[in-house]
């Protein structure tokens, strides 16, 4: 019986982990894609420019 709830529990926290590893993979692919779409809009996009739109993603809050 301990060795089944303690089977439960691993499987319980892998599959959380797994869950949690793939919503940020998945958050990272986003945000490469709105880096993407951001030179496909033009293609001479300035130091300047790309600075500004990193700076309005505001990785600190939104890729902790």
């Amino acid at each position: 019986m301990i060795e089944d709830k303690n089977n439960i529990e691993f499987e319980y926290k892998a599959n959380n982990t797994q869950l949690a590893i793939q919503a940020r993979v998945q958050s990272y692919v986003d945000m490469l894609h709105g880096v993407a779409a951001l030179f496909y809009t033009d293609k001479d996009i300035t130091r300047g420019q790309f600075h500004s739109y990193v700076e309005e993603l505001n990785l600190e809050r939104s890729f902790p």
